[in-house]
């Protein structure tokens, strides 16, 4: 019985939360290791967990403290590890105009839909594949079967938000003329359709609360797909970037929640170290989430 007694002590001791771990996270001053996620003490120099260097350095173009193994300033976006492709994470020489490995060039590429110069595969302004790396990423989620329900549940959401609502009595009678008006014009022209019910899901004729209510029930599924393409660390920051972009479902507003701080940035671009994960979270003017680049 003693040893039984001991040894379910230690299964629960095993798998008891750390309670610094939990402190530290709702602490003001976080100290995340970039190569781990472990959160130290804020005054410590490396990590409890795996040794890493928890140092600081100067941005070289704007001054700012930045993370000893971070390849990107946070503060003035500028892409600060010389020796590794920003496109691929590849190991690039002092002297080399285009990565060894993917071919891409070390200054960047001009995005042919917004014109935007990038030294990242995915155009941070508009999201267009910039690479054949990109195009390769974003093919093999185009493949997934979530990709298809995920799209579809942007553009009901983005089309919602559209939707005026129809409160008063002369608003639901002039929706409904205009509706009897598009049936008799589709009758006369022959065109097959599908009458429209009422509260029907494309939120036409809906009061401010039932629209509101369908909003957020959209919004929800929404969020609910966004999550289980949670992205989990991967050693690799380009790579990570890439992984994360080739998953934004486009004409959304979205916000990129990285797990190195927890902040909201418009995209894994913009994060010092996106290898640490994150996810996609919608920016509705609904919820909380701020982005914290446009501070």
């Amino acid at each position: 019985m003693e040893q039984q007694y001991k040894g379910r002590q230690k299964a629960l001791e095993k798998n008891k939360p750390d309670e610094k771990q939990a402190v530290r996270e709702h602490s003001t001053s976080i100290n995340r290791c970039l190569k781990c996620g472990f959160i130290n003490e804020s005054s410590a120099l490396y990590c409890e967990k795996c040794g890493a260097s928890l140092s600081y350095r100067t941005c070289p173009y704007c001054g700012s403290s930045v993370p000893e193994e971070a390849d990107l300033c946070e503060h003035c976006k500028n892409y600060l590890a010389n020796d590794i492709c920003s496109f691929c994470g590849a190991k690039m020489g002092e002297n080399d105009a285009f990565c060894p490995e993917c071919g891409s060039p070390r200054r960047g590429i001009v995005c042919p839909v917004c014109h935007s110069l990038s030294v990242f595969s995915f155009c941070p302004r508009c999201g267009t594949a910039l690479n054949e790396l990109a195009r390769k990423q974003l093919d093999q989620f185009k493949q997934q079967p979530l990709y298809k329900k995920i799209s579809e549940a942007a553009k009901e959401l983005e089309n919602l938000l559209h939707v005026e609502p129809v409160d008063s009595l002369l608003q639901k009678e002039k929706e409904k003329k205009n509706a009897e008006l598009r049936e008799r014009v589709l009758r006369l022209l022959n065109v097959e359709f599908d009458l429209p019910k009422n509260n029907s899901i494309n939120g036409a004729g809906l009061d401010s609360k039932l629209l509101g209510e369908l909003i957020q029930m959209k919004r929800d599924l929404f969020q609910r797909m966004l999550d289980s393409l949670e992205m989990n660390s991967i050693d690799n920051p380009a790579m990570a970037r890439n992984y994360a972009m080739a998953r934004r479902p486009l004409g959304s507003s979205l916000g990129w929640k990285c797990n190195y701080k927890h902040a909201i940035h418009s995209g894994p671009y913009s994060c010092a170290c996106p290898q640490l994960g994150g996810k996609w979270v919608i920016l509705d003017g609904r919820s909380e989430h701020k982005i914290v680049d446009e501070e």
